[in-house]
């Protein structure tokens, strides 16, 4: 019944962050309607399509999964004009197995799909190829790429990363591009370009589409830059507790590092376990202390079973603590924090990483003028 241009979403990380940048710019040049929060599964992609405004010119549906055969059925209820995948990486792996058949089922969003549709991917990521012949199986014939690869459709150029957002330059369809992004965070930058690349596929505005991801923020649990008043002073918060995988916690421990703390502070980690990794739950935990180290990190807390394996990789400096949960950890890092740090909270939502963010609030003193 809708004559909406529709978009579909899905991958291993980026999903929610692409469907919001998208809902931005779409919205900004004509009425659109988008999943709310992360209706992605078998309930909320009934209920996203249910709410489609009949006046709708654009629609945005997010399509998530955590065990085979999920994604098909609903991207034929979708039956999108234009589907992006972000990313393929080892998320739900316990579930599927490996990385091949996560690349399987996240090429199921072309399902339903025409030969006038369009695939849009990430070039950089070596299921590429894999999701391509994904889509032509499904009878999608024009196949978008977007990354850092010359072969890119939608090319990143080159970027400044800043802890307020991004200046970003893009070469979308041999067309120059030059945005400023609220969000920040490299994995932020790519993903812009990736809706940028699906903005062009649905006929929209592209140049329109770009000035409204100055506006674009990351939302609670998902990046959230907070500074609150501690002491005499400040600290600064990246709420990243929603979830974690292997790819999104290296994407976040990235911003910490190119994150200063004040005069006198530190930077101050606290991870939960990544969930659904299966047999290689452990090796996928221990193998974050490269990153972790790079982070900068002065103090490691952790919670979960499976830290255990990266709390034995840190330095005996970097450790503050390990416990079980976080409900046993909170009150301990809220304590250790003190003015000038920059502090940052990432875990799967199994851990219920949002008690550490709470403790962390109830500490404070409330919200500082930036």
């Amino acid at each position: 019944r809708s004559k909406a241009r529709i978009a579909s979403v899905t991958g291993s990380v980026g999903k929610t962050s692409t469907k919001d940048a998208l809902r931005a710019m779409l919205s900004a040049q004509a009425p659109t309607s988008a999943s709310v929060a992360s209706y992605n599964n078998h309930v909320g992609v009934p209920i996203s399509l249910a709410r489609l405004a009949c006046d709708a010119r654009y629609g945005v549906f997010e399509i998530g999964m955590n065990h085979p055969g999920e994604i098909e059925p609903l991207a034929r209820q979708v039956e999108a004009h234009v589907g992006i995948v972000t990313n393929v990486g080892p998320v739900h792996i316990g579930h599927m197995g490996s990385e091949e058949a996560i690349a399987d089922e996240k090429g199921c969003l072309f399902a339903g799909m025409t030969k006038d549709s369009v695939a849009v991917l990430n070039r950089d990521n070596r299921h590429s190829e894999r999701l391509a012949a994904k889509a032509r199986n499904f009878g999608v014939s024009r196949i978008v790429g977007f990354g850092r690869s010359e072969a890119a459709d939608a090319r990143l150029l080159s970027f400044d990363l800043q802890d307020s957002g991004s200046d970003v330059v893009a070469l979308i369809h041999g067309r120059r591009i030059e945005y400023r992004l609220g969000a920040a965070g490299e994995h932020w930058v790519m993903n812009s370009v990736g809706a940028l690349a699906v903005v062009e596929a649905l006929g929209a505005d592209v140049a329109a589409a770009a000035t409204a991801l100055a506006g674009v923020k990351a939302s609670p649990g998902r990046g959230a830059r907070r500074v609150l008043k501690l002491g005499a002073g400040t600290i600064e918060l990246l709420d990243e507790s929603y979830n974690a995988n292997p790819v999104s916690v290296r994407a976040m421990l990235a911003v910490l590092a190119r994150t200063e703390p004040k005069a006198g502070g530190r930077r101050m980690l606290c991870l939960g376990d990544m969930r659904e990794l299966g047999d290689a739950a452990d090796s996928l935990h221990a193998a974050l202390a490269d990153a972790v180290a790079a982070s900068g990190a002065t103090q490691v807390f952790l919670c979960g079973p499976h830290m255990e394996a990266l709390w034995r990789k840190l330095a005996p400096a970097q450790r503050g603590a390990h416990r079980p949960d976080s409900a046993t950890l909170a009150g301990e890092f809220a304590a250790a924090l003190k003015a000038g740090d920059v502090v940052a909270v990432k875990g799967s939502l199994g851990t219920k990483m949002k008690i550490i963010v709470d403790a962390i609030l109830a500490a404070s003193g409330g919200e500082a003028e930036r």
